[in-house]
């Protein structure tokens, strides 16, 4: 079951605009790409900025 107190870092990045989330929550990282925000582990986001 997905944590509904996630919530709030969708509702941050939406209001800031921000293309990413960085997290290790799999919660998070389960949800894909919701409203088209990219969700990364900090190993894929150390492997795009190489």
């Amino acid at each position: 079951m997905r944590d509904t107190h996630d919530d709030q870092f969708i509702v941050c990045v939406l209001e800031a605009q921000a293309g990413a989330i960085v997290t290790r929550d799999n919660d998070l990282l389960s949800l894909g790409k919701p409203f088209g925000i990219r969700i990364l582990t900090p190993r894929q986001l150390l492997s795009r900025i190489k």
